[in-house]
């Protein structure tokens, strides 16, 4: 969808044009005596080197979590409203709707997922690790209440009032 690649995009370029944001990735910490003898300072073994990529591979799971989970806000929508549009029963479209429920947690799943993702490069950047498992994790559960009480719940009502007419 390209609503996700906008997304990322402009993640990225929050990422690469704002300092506050950046910041948030890449620990810079006043202690860089973790480097043994004498460096150049843009060399690839530099500490600040080492510290930029671990920021960006971390940005990049964060940012592919929230662009993950537009994609699967967006694939929701469309399959709740494909399943409310077809010809059919109200009894038989409660059942599709029961059917794809497990598009309505996978926010959850996705959230869980970017948290496990962020704990495999905690020992690189703790930090930045720790505030991206939780704030995936927080991520994926608001929205997925949101999908359950902006768009599951409303659409059910609608189908059981049906059913019972």
């Amino acid at each position: 969808m390209v609503s996700t690649a906008v997304v990322f995009a402009g993640l990225y370029s929050c990422y690469r044009f704002m300092p506050s944001v950046h910041s948030i990735f890449v620990n810079n910490p006043a202690d860089t005596a973790q480097v043994m003898g004498q460096v150049a300072a843009d060399s690839g073994r530099s500490v600040a080197s080492h510290k930029e990529f671990i920021g960006f591979i971390v940005f990049c799971i964060f940012a592919a979590m929230i662009s993950l989970q537009v994609f699967i806000f967006g694939i929701t929508i469309i399959i709740t409203k494909g399943i409310m549009k077809q010809a059919g029963n109200a009894a038989a479209k409660l059942k599709r709707l029961d059917n794809a429920g497990i598009f309505f947690d996978l926010p959850l799943y996705s959230g869980l997922f970017g948290t496990v993702a962020s704990f495999m490069v905690i020992s690189f950047s703790r930090e930045s690790s720790l505030l991206i498992a939780y704030s995936t994790t927080l991520i994926g559960i608001v929205s997925s209440v949101f999908l359950h009480v902006a768009l599951l719940y409303p659409a059910k009502r609608k189908l059981l009032s049906e059913n019972n007419n």
